[in-house]
């Protein structure tokens, strides 16, 4: 758990680590309600793989992109959720925690989602930026604001002792 007091902190392990799940425990231990919150957050609907579509949705229930559904060998719509995603971030109160669950392989090519991030962070009060393990590297240069850094588990008790 962050020291008391850590403002803007990035959250990173493992697909299915739990990472999510510490976020909204760590957001009810600071009172932030999903409606007063600037951001995103990514999901899946339906199986893992093929069958299953991401979604991209703000924190007001709104769900301006979802996928098409999976195809074997067929990248998602890369450009339509990094286009949703910069939407999203331009939404709501700059003096707003900010919250993105989370940053991912598929965004990360987008030069223009990077910079609004970096942005967005830096004019933020305080902030929760959830990152895939395997896209931190991408990711890093437009978190250089973040305070602290929590490491989820392996074993999806979000942790960080890993399983």
């Amino acid at each position: 758990m962050p020291e008391r007091g850590t403002a803007k902190l990035g959250v990173t392990g493992p697909v299915g680590s739990g990472k999510s799940t510490w976020v909204r425990a760590e957001m009810a231990r600071r009172g932030w309600r999903a409606g007063g919150i600037r951001g995103f957050r990514t999901g899946r609907e339906g199986p893992r793989g093929a069958g299953g579509r991401l979604f991209l949705a703000t924190w007001d229930g709104r769900v301006p992109w979802r996928g098409e559904t999976a195809v074997p060998g067929k990248r998602p719509d890369a450009a339509g959720l990094a286009e949703a995603a910069l939407a999203a971030l331009q939404e709501g109160r700059p003096d707003a925690p900010l919250v993105l669950d989370e940053l991912g392989l598929f965004e990360a090519g987008d030069a223009r989602l990077a910079d609004a991030v970096e942005t967005a962070l830096a004019t933020a009060p305080e902030a929760i930026i959830v990152v895939q393990a395997r896209a931190l590297d991408l990711w890093r240069d437009a978190l250089a604001a973040l305070d602290a850094w929590h490491e989820t588990g392996r074993d999806g008790n979000g942790d960080g002792r890993g399983g």
